[in-house]
C-alpha cells in the first residue's frame, strides 16, 4: 500500500486531523472527549509524575494514537471479542507511524512502555470519573473494568501510576476551587 504522506505539511495536518478523532464513541457520554483532549491530559500527567522523563517517551504519548486518524478509535470490547486481529492492527498502526513520523523512534523500553500504557488508562479512567460526576451512570461499567485492571496490576504497574491511580479513586472528584480568591 502506497502511502500519500511525503511533506511535513502533509505530517501536520494528519497529526491535526488525527485530534479530532473521537474516543469512546460507543459510549454514552456528556460533552466531547477526542484524541487530542486525551493526548493532552497523558503528557499533562506525565509531566507531573515524571518531570524528567526522556523525549522519546514524550514523542511516544504524543504520537500513540495518530494511527486512528484512518484507523478510527477501536473499542476494546471488539478486541476482546475477537472482532479485531491485535496483531494486524499493530502491524498497520507501526506502518501509518513509520509514514507519518518518518525517523521517530516508536518502541519503548518495558519500563517506559508499562508507564505509558497505565498513563493511558489512568487518563481514560479520570475521563470516567469526570463522566461520574458530570451524572452519566453510564459509564460505570467501564469505570469499574479500569479499576479491575489497575488493581490486577500490583507491582508491575510503576509507584508513581499506581500512587496516582489509587488517589484518583479514593477522590470526590469535586471540581478544584480558583486559585485565587477574588472579592
Amino acid at each position: 500500500m502506497k502511502w500519500k504522506i511525503e511533506t511535513n505539511l502533509q505530517r501536520v495536518k494528519f497529526a491535526r486531523e488525527a485530534g479530532v478523532v473521537k474516543r469512546c464513541h460507543r459510549e454514552y457520554q456528556i460533552g466531547t472527549y477526542d484524541v487530542a483532549q486525551h493526548t493532552y491530559n497523558m503528557l499533562s500527567t506525565l509531566r507531573v509524575l515524571y518531570p524528567n522523563v526522556p523525549v522519546e517517551v514524550v514523542w511516544n504519548v504524543l504520537s500513540h494514537d495518530q494511527p486512528e486518524r484512518l484507523t478510527g478509535d477501536f473499542p476494546a470490547t471488539s478486541k476482546w471479542y475477537g472482532l479485531v486481529d491485535d496483531e494486524a492492527l499493530g502491524h498497520l498502526e507501526c506502518g501509518i507511524l513509520d509514514v507519518t513520523l518518518p525517523g521517530i523512534q516508536h518502541e519503548l523500553d518495558p519500563v517506559w512502555t508499562m508507564i505509558v500504557k497505565g498513563i493511558d488508562l489512568l487518563e481514560l479512567y479520570m475521563w470516567t470519573k469526570d463522566q461520574l460526576h458530570f451524572g452519566n451512570l453510564h459509564i460505570q461499567p467501564m469505570m469499574r473494568r479500569i479499576e479491575r485492571w489497575f488493581k490486577s496490576k500490583g507491582e508491575a504497574m510503576p509507584q508513581p501510576v499506581m500512587s496516582l491511580f489509587f488517589d484518583a479513586y479514593d477522590s470526590d472528584w469535586t471540581y478544584l476551587p480558583e486559585l485565587i480568591d477574588a472579592e
